[in-house]
């Protein structure tokens, strides 16, 4: 539903004189440069310069055959009627070829390699040869063959006319040949006509047959070899345009009755075609062209009108729908000088066409497409159909084109159409013809959808190519191109079309009477075209090609036009929001690279259409979607959503007034789509919930699958204010159920339409539930409403659902003899529940009129529940029915307190319930009371918590308050707690032998987990001996402890045993250290120079480590660590071993130098703690003289000390560290006082972003920064020669 709009009027004198006597006849372009050659002469017109340059053809040449601009050569090829084929270079010209023939037709390929020929019919009814670039001759063939060619359709005897029925005429009948008389036209010249595809594959060839004179198209392989012949047709003329896309062959034809355009595909079969418009015989077509993109066909025919004479016309043709649209139609009388004598299409802007005329004038007319669209309430698209203009009030019906609500007839061509929207319920229509005449229609504010009644008509004083547009409910704008004082200018002029005190514009003739007519008034010439002109509140805005933006005042009366701003050069399609503040908004669309701008700072590179409204700005992309952004947002593109469309779908119209939300789109091959996009919608019901409509927003959101928590999510307590608006107006029982079916907790603004607010809207902890509650609430206070339903609704929808309130509520219904109300209650409890799980329900509330009522309407056999009931009924007393009922519906807890309530007789009961479903703590809560029946409980709670769970703390707990103190004892020992133990034990008033048993049993425990001294201490007091305790102190290493009990001289003599044992054994932890700091720093250096030497060599590792992980493979190269595919759901399992691995000394694995490192720290860690011991140790053999042994512990540990503070700077190094972060060590804290914390901290902030590990973690990344190790600065030595005797 587009339509060619006229946007520019070039022209340029290409010679200083008339060209009568040599009216141009061919032209050529190349991607800047326009080649127009007559048989004189030929000129080369450069668009970047607009430098043009004539060359004469010599007197022998001027029979004329063909000519084309070559562009690699930058050349012009000449072809003769005689034969002779010609290169000109500027104003050298050379015969590159001769065909002694002659030559009728010639045609090169697109890319000018390869160039087809026709010679003259009258040498051996003529030939087609095909030559290369180097003008070697590669096919010769005859121009009429016989064959058909190698798409020849194969008649395998289907729908054959012998076997058909022929009715009274009988079987003769079918072997009657019909025989067509073939004419050809009378007008034609019986030349051949040479048409290329686009993609240089095939070309086809029109000529006369002059043995059967008819003519026919035949279709050629690139290398001459004749793919098929088209089908006869009556009076097919010589006009041929084959599509550049390759789909159709266009050509004419003329019969008595008509005259049409015919269309063939590639197998010579006929496609279809459309009708001239035109009585036949009344006009001659003289040549069809395809633009560029395949998307017009250009028709140029000669008309001969009765009182007018001859004039050329021109016509532009698309399709859509399959329906052919004529779009402009250009008329230039042959007597006047402008009369057209060549016409092309541009190579490099598919909607620029090139007019050649006899004054030697180069017309550049330029359109583009665009949808001719009313802003009012009715929505209407004008589409031009020829002398139609065919009108759809898309907000009234969506009629898909060809089809119309309306269409305005006129006896001429329509070329423009616009819409101004006087009011926002009724528009204006300036309709132009192609005799540039203009109507003004008026459409019917009270009645919208009605067609536009004609208000006024007038001739135009400006050319055919003059642009209009409405300046104002009373105005409108021409822009016509004019050539002052030898510079190219555009007059920007305004006239009113209302005023009937004025002279209308029909008396103005000329040019110059325009000038000094007051009607009009010349706002300014420019020296760029003026692309649109939009008219707004105060100020009229001019939009040039160059980018310019001029400011004018409203009114024609005035002319101040200066210089507002500037936006990107070649925006066709312009919009204007005039709501923004402070100043308007320009949005700005090129059309040839599709880059849409607001302000002059890019939005999307890839539109194909957009449209602005009120609220939003709505445009399509060539990624097929269709986004919408919202305009009054706190920054532009915040609020932004979009969706798939189908391919190449392009904007029509947006239905936005009045609460509409349809956007109308048109699909490639010309029907529409209409869809309501989810931004539209949402801005809509947020202003109708604004308004307090929510039956309007229910009914909205409900037709667009809106989820319905949208409607309390705009503002919860609002909305839990208006809950009596909303049930007064939402008074369905039905519509109210769905709404309250889709109520969650889930707050919408954060998640599903996140991209439809700034920030999410506040909401309250358990929304559902409140909101449930207050309609419930608010659905009691209410009169008999019909809303019951409703309220079962809300009971129901609750988290837990509330059956029992709803069951309760159905049979206080039933009870007050509203039978067929309460069954159909219960009908919508069954089905909004499960029946099952209501029918447990309403047997928990031990109400067996209620349990028959529901399964009455359950599917349940009558002969199984009713027994079932019986047996209930039958249980007495009451509390133990009860207990038997929530037994059976697993209710134990209410089944435990029924059970209790009946007294001690049934207590083995309680316990035999509580040991099966382990309900301790209930028990406990019932039997508050201290009880022999509590402490049974205590105890079998304590066996619980210590067997089952194994929390021995909380089971000797619960044993100390029941009394079973030994257990007690026994659990307090397995959490090593031996204080409470004693305790309880003194407690207990245990004889002593078995409080000395139980310390006992407590000083083994504690030994075995390493706690000597504790194990030590309660010995002591709790056996008259302290039993082990020396021994106890002695195996902990606890030498001072062990002193302290003053032992006698065997236990002396034990004791200086024990510190050689363990200084021997001191000694060789010292030897295995040494030796393992050592191995491991020479495999470290090692290491890292295998490394250096594959970084080098960018080979890097040659390995990928842990393939069985598929989710995340690492691989490293140098020492740094770069992931190739990460996840971010690894498991622990996975972590586990990742580490395992990172931690491996295996040789050649990836990560051998965070294990060495690693190990090394342990190293290092391990001197420390053996530098402590040592320490300790030393004094004691000191004090026992074991000098030898002392002497040579304190060497070995001072040796180590030292070697490990030398080989400290050699394992760690700060360059090391700096490459594993990829920073650089200037600038950044290494080294001892270092700390991995710091050290990033200073890597990002010296680059200025985050820091990239190399997929190494904090912890990986602690391996690089060496140990904090004092242990030589803090070791202080003891002088045993002072001791020696």
């Amino acid at each position: 539903m587009r339509n060619l709009r006229l946007v520019s009027e070039a022209q340029y004198q290409l010679s200083p004189g008339s060209l009568d006597s040599a009216p141009i006849s061919w032209m050529s372009a190349g991607m800047s440069t326009i080649m127009c050659c007559s048989s004189e002469r030929f000129i080369t017109f450069s668009e970047d310069t607009k430098e043009t340059n004539e060359q004469a053809v010599p007197p022998e040449h001027f029979h004329i055959a063909g000519t084309e601009f070559l562009v690699a050569e930058n050349a012009v090829f000449l072809a003769t009627a005689e034969g002779s084929l010609l290169i000109c270079w500027g104003a050298e010209m050379s015969i590159v070829g001769h065909v002694p023939a002659g030559i009728s037709a010639v045609k090169w390929s697109p890319e000018q390699e390869i160039l087809v020929i026709t010679t003259k019919p009258e040498h051996d009814s003529g030939h087609l040869l095909l030559m290369t670039s180097d003008w070697t001759v590669i096919v010769t063939e005859p121009l009429n063959p016989d064959d058909f060619g190698e798409m020849k359709p194969v008649n395998v005897g289907w729908g054959k006319k012998e076997t058909q029925f022929h009715g009274s005429e009988g079987k003769e009948a079918a072997k009657t040949k019909t025989q067509v008389a073939l004419t050809i036209s009378a007008a034609d010249d019986l030349q051949p006509r040479i048409s290329w595809r686009g993609d240089g594959q095939y070309f086809a060839v029109s000529s006369v047959n002059p043995a059967t004179m008819t003519r026919v198209i035949r279709i050629y392989e690139r290398q001459g070899i004749l793919q098929g012949t088209s089908e006869l047709v009556d009076g097919l003329e010589w006009s041929l345009a084959w599509k550049p896309s390759g789909a159709l062959i266009a050509s004419t034809a003329r019969t008595t009755r008509k005259q049409e355009v015919v269309f063939f595909e590639k197998n010579g079969l006929r496609h279809g075609g459309f009708d001239l418009r035109f009585l036949p015989g009344t006009f001659t077509v003289k040549e069809l062209q395809w633009n560029m993109s395949s998307e017009v066909l250009l028709l140029w025919f000669v008309l001969n009108e009765r009182e007018g004479g001859l004039v050329d016309c021109l016509q532009l043709w698309t399709i859509g729908n399959y329906h052919w649209y004529l779009k402009q139609s250009l008329r230039f009388p042959r007597d006047q000088p402008s009369s057209v004598t060549a016409c092309l299409w541009s190579l490099r802007d598919p909607f620029v066409l090139y007019l050649a005329d006899h004054s030697g004038k180069l017309t550049v007319v330029e359109w583009i497409w665009d949808t001719c669209r009313s802003t009012d309430v009715s929505s209407t698209v004008a589409v031009i159909d020829g002398s139609k203009v065919l009108l759809t009030a898309f907000a009234h019906s969506v009629v898909p084109p060809p089809s119309s609500t309306h269409a305005l007839a006129f006896d001429a061509s329509i070329n423009q159409v616009h819409f101004q929207s006087s009011t926002p319920s009724s528009y204006q229509l300036a309709v132009v013809t192609d005799r540039k005449v203009l109507a003004i229609f008026t459409s019917d504010s009270e009645n919208p959808s009605a067609a536009p009644t004609l208000r006024k008509t007038c001739d135009l004083p400006f050319s055919q190519f003059a642009c209009l547009f409405w300046a104002g409910r009373e105005h409108l704008a021409a822009v016509e191109f004019a050539r002052i004082n030898e510079v190219d200018v555009w007059g920007l002029w305004t006239f009113s079309v209302h005023h009937e005190s004025q002279r209308e514009l029909e008396s103005l003739s000329s040019m110059e009477q325009l000038e000094q007519d007051k009607t009009c008034k010349l706002i300014s010439y420019f020296d760029s075209p003026i692309y649109d002109f939009v008219p707004c509140d105060k100020v009229s805005l001019i939009f040039l090609k160059n980018g310019q933006v001029i400011r004018t005042t409203r009114q024609p009366s005035t002319s101040d036009a200066s210089p507002l701003t500037k936006i990107p050069p070649n925006c066709d399609t312009i919009s204007v929001d005039e709501k923004s503040s402070p100043a308007p908004v320009i949005f700005s669309l090129n059309t040839n690279n599709h880059k849409l701008f607001r302000n002059g700072a890019l939005v999307s590179d890839s539109c194909t259409s957009f449209i602005l409204t009120e609220e939003f700005l709505v445009y399509t992309t060539h990624s097929h979607k269709i986004v919408c952004v919202k305009l009054n947002g706190e920054k532009f593109g915040e609020l932004t959503d979009d969706r798939q469309v189908e391919r190449g779908s392009r904007l029509v119209t947006v239905v936005s007034r009045e609460g509409r939300t349809e956007v109308v789109l048109q699909l490639p091959r010309g029907n529409l789509e209409v869809i309501h996009p989810r931004s539209l919608v949402i801005e809509r019901i947020a202003k109708l919930v604004t308004e307090k409509k929510y039956r309007e927003v229910f009914e909205l959101m409900r037709k667009h699958r809106i989820n319905m928590n949208l409607m309390v999510d705009f503002d919860v307590k609002r909305f839990l204010n208006d809950i009596p608006v909303v049930l007064s107006q939402i008074n369905d029982a039905a519509n109210l159920n769905i709404f309250i079916a889709e109520l969650s907790d889930e707050n919408v603004t954060t998640t599903v339409y996140k991209n439809h607010f700034v920030k999410p809207t506040e909401s309250v902890e358990d929304k559902a539930n409140v909101v449930l509650r207050n309609l419930a609430e608010a659905l009691g206070e209410m009169p008999e409403n019909g809303l019951f339903l409703s309220t079962l609704a809300c009971h129901i929808y609750k988290k837990p659902q509330e059956l029992e309130e709803a069951l309760f509520k159905i049979k206080n219904l039933m009870s007050s003899s509203k039978i067929s109300e309460a069954e159909e209650a219960l009908k919508f409890v069954l089905y909004s529940a499960n029946v099952d799980e209501l029918y447990n329900v309403a047997l928990g509330t031990y109400d067996f009129d209620l349990v028959l009522m529901v399964a009455a309407k359950s599917r349940k056999d009558p002969k199984e529940y009713v027994p079932f009931l019986n047996q209930f009924r039958a249980i007495q007393p009451e509390a133990y029915r009860y207990f038997v009922i929530d037994n059976h519906l697993k209710r134990y807890k209410k089944a435990l307190g029924h059970l209790a309530s009946l007294g001690a007789e049934k207590f083995p009961e309680c316990v035999e319930l509580v040991e099966k479903h382990a309900l301790y703590k209930e028990a406990l809560d019932i039997f508050q009371k201290q009880s022999p029946e509590r402490n049974k409980l205590l105890g079998l709670y304590g066996e619980y918590l210590a067997k089952t769970k194994r929390r021995y703390l909380e089971a000797a707990l619960a044993f100390e308050e029941g009394g079973f103190f030994t257990k007690t004892v026994e659990n307090y020992r397995k959490v090593h707690e031996w204080k409470l133990g004693m305790a309880c034990a003194g407690r207990a008033n245990w004889e002593e032998a078995a409080v000395g048993k139980a310390a006992e049993m407590f000083a083994l425990s504690l030994k075995a987990a390493g706690r000597h001294a504790e194990a030590a201490e309660i010995l002591l007091k709790y056996l008259p001996n302290g039993g082990s305790a020396w021994q106890y102190l002695i195996d902990g290493h606890l030498w001072e402890d062990a002193l302290l009990l003053r032992p006698s001289e065997e236990g002396q003599y034990k004791l200086k045993a024990a510190l050689d044992k363990q200084a021997e054994v001191l000694l060789t932890q010292i030897s295995a250290s040494g030796a393992d700091l050592e191995k491991y720093k020479e495999r470290l250096k090692v290491v890292r120079q295998l490394r250096k030497e594959k970084k080098v060599d960018g080979s890097g590792d040659d390995f990928i480590d842990n393939m069985s992980e598929a989710s995340s493979v690492s691989e490293r190269t140098g020492t740094s660590r770069t992931s190739r595919t990460s996840t971010s759901r690894m498991t622990s399992k996975n972590k586990r071993k990742d580490e395992k691995k990172k931690r491996s000394l295996r040789e050649g694995g990836p990560y051998e130098d965070l294990a060495l490192l690693d190990t090394l720290k342990n190293i290092y860690r391990q001197v420390e703690a053996m530098t402590d011991e040592a320490g300790r140790l030393l004094k004691f053999l000191l004090k026992f003289r074991s000098m030898e042994l002392g002497k040579e512990l304190q060497s070995s540990v001072g040796q180590l000390l030292v070697d490990c503070d030398r080989k400290k700077n050699e394992i760690w190094t700060a360059e090391d560290l700096a490459v594993q972060v990829q920073g650089r060590a200037g600038g950044m804290t290494f080294g001892p006082n270092a700390t991995v914390s710091s050290i990033v901290s200073d890597f990002g902030a010296g680059q200025g972003k985050e820091v990239d590990l190399g997929g190494l973690t904090l912890h990986d990344l602690a391996l690089f920064v060496p140990p904090d190790f004092q242990a030589l600065s803090k070791w202080n030595e003891l002088t045993f020669d002072n001791f020696e005797r």
